[in-house]
């Protein structure tokens, strides 16, 4: 398979929320999906890698807004490819446009390939001998970045993870946090409220039955830090808004 990806889409209307928009979480699961289906033609897919132990996580993502966003029934095109590897974590950069468009969205993102029976990381190197990445990036150097944790949040609302909210891993999946983000943003400043760029880190597994206790803080600058916890801390995420 090609070194990038390219996917095609109609907007239905399960996709989209109250403006006829699609919404970020839709977003985020056609970037997971495009990146599933890439990686198993590239032969690094779930199916390959479940035999041996490993799967990968996503580790960190960042995403930017640049344009208008599409409506139901409008056709979107999706385009993803690897970027390169750098010691435990793997790159691969997002590319959204409506058709004939220039893109409206660009997203890069950190994976870390996980030894399932032992629970920690593994260099990917020797999975990738045979994939050429391709060197475009889509964002500045340091995107995706590393978000610290930030002490001064304040208690929002919990959340209870539930058994739809749990992935292949048997954790919480990536894309059910931008729920929780943009609920939270939405409850605060309204359904018109919209999020010209994000970042998240992923720090650790949530699973079934954990109370997420999240806390939001509002800058100056007009960034929003939205951080969640439960035993552990499990995410952190960086927004701003249009």
């Amino acid at each position: 398979m090609d070194n990038i990806y390219t996917a095609i889409s109609s907007i239905p209307t399960s996709a989209v929320g109250a403006s006829a928009k699609i919404r970020l979480t839709s977003i985020f699961c056609l970037m997971q999906d495009a990146a599933s289906v890439h990686a198993s033609g590239l032969g690094v897919g779930f199916e390959d890698l479940y035999p041996i132990h490993r799967t990968f996580i996503l580790s960190r993502i960042q995403m930017k807004i640049c344009g208008e966003l599409p409506v139901w029934g409008e056709s979107l095109v999706l385009q993803t490819w690897p970027r390169g590897l750098e010691r435990l974590f793997a790159y691969r950069d997002f590319e959204l446009s409506k058709e004939g468009e220039m893109p409206f969205l660009k997203a890069t993102s950190s994976w870390l390939m996980i030894d399932t029976e032992h629970r920690r990381p593994v260099r990917p190197q020797d999975m990738f001998t045979g994939i050429t990445p391709r060197s475009v990036r889509v964002m500045d150097d340091d995107a995706p970045q590393k978000l610290g944790w930030d002490e001064e949040t304040k208690p929002f609302e919990t959340r209870n993870a539930r058994a739809s909210d749990l992935d292949l891993n048997g954790h919480v999946n990536n894309t059910r946090y931008i729920d929780w983000i943009t609920d939270l943003i939405a409850m605060r400043h309204g359904l018109s409220a919209q999020i010209s760029e994000i970042c998240i880190n992923y720090l650790s597994e949530v699973h079934m039955g954990e109370h997420v206790n999240i806390g939001m803080r509002e800058d100056a600058d007009g960034s929003i830090t939205i951080q969640g916890e439960a035993s552990r801390r499990n995410f952190c995420a960086k927004v701003r808004m249009a």
